[in-house]
């Protein structure tokens, strides 16, 4: 159930695009990308492209298999529990060696999921009842960015977030230069009641992430790219990402956000050919940010 709220996508497909578009076909085209998200008031849904690949494009999984032994330890550590169990193994994209842990002298269990490839913690999901809200989200952010940096995740940034009950979901996707790579994404649950980490998850950074990307040449400049959109497009900030394509593809994109009717959209504009790749609208709630 954890991962099932923690994933979530709902493509859009705009074949045509933004590009050199009279101010009618601009305004249908986000109109019915508005409708498409009525449609899915319930989803949860915690920022750009956070869908996981179906298969591992980066380095990380592709390492040596490590031992249950060895994968016992990398739980002990990641949760700072006495004890660990081996519960079960899963397969699939990522499979895992499953534990449970537990610290002497506490009613309370933490269940961790070790990567068999390399030895890397995948999920991390604590079983401890979280009490009424006490701290600020800023608190809870700067816990998990430290939580991040403790266990080897530099160079992150927070792309969004959801409130799950008493809890706070945040996602950060790693940085290249000045790139946002949203294929490389962890996800930290932090508790509201004391700042404590209770949930992680990593699927979608350990499929994907490597240190051998090449960043583009750009054939565009910010300036150019935003001259593409329509002028109705009151333009707010200029960003650079690396962005999935429903093809499996990964492109180099300038993420462009801006208002238009009062709602807030990203537009990503292909650094290197100028094509509009995808579109998406932001909904910032009591609850989180959702995209579609």
């Amino acid at each position: 159930m954890e991962e099932g709220v923690m994933n979530g996508d709902i493509p859009v497909d705009s074949s045509e695009g933004m590009l050199a578009k009279s101010a009618s076909t601009f305004g249908s085209d986000l109109e019915e990308i508005e409708e498409k998200f009525n449609d899915y008031t319930s989803l949860i849904y915690d920022g750009p492209f956070s869908k996981h690949t179906e298969t591992v494009r980066g380095d990380m999984l592709k390492s040596e298999e490590v031992t249950k032994e060895s994968a016992a330890e990398t739980a002990k550590k990641f949760t700072g529990c006495d004890t660990v169990q081996l519960t079960g193994e899963s397969g699939g994209t990522v499979p895992t060696y499953n534990f449970t842990a537990k610290t002497n002298g506490k009613n309370r269990e933490k269940y961790v999921k070790v990567t068999k490839n390399g030895g890397y913690v995948s999920m991390m999901l604590d079983s401890r009842q979280v009490n009424d809200v006490t701290v600020e989200n800023t608190d809870a952010a700067k816990a998990a960015a430290d939580f991040l940096k403790k266990n080897g995740y530099v160079k992150m940034k927070q792309t969004g977030y959801i409130i799950e009950g008493n809890c706070i979901i945040l996602s950060y996707a790693y940085m290249q230069n000045d790139f946002v790579i949203y294929p490389d994404l962890v996800k930290v649950k932090i508790a509201l009641d004391n700042c404590e980490v209770v949930g992680f998850e990593a699927d979608g950074f350990l499929t994907n992430h490597t240190e051998s990307r090449t960043l583009p040449k750009l054939s565009l400049t910010k300036d150019q790219a935003a001259e593409k959109l329509n002028s109705k497009f009151k333009l707010s900030s200029v960003n650079k990402a690396l962005i999935p394509l429903d093809t499996g593809k990964e492109v180099f994109c300038y993420e462009i956000t801006g208002e238009y009717k009062d709602k807030t959209f990203l537009v990503y504009i292909n650094t290197e050919t100028g094509a509009e790749e995808d579109i998406q609208m932001l909904v910032k709630t009591e609850y989180g940010e959702l995209t579609v």
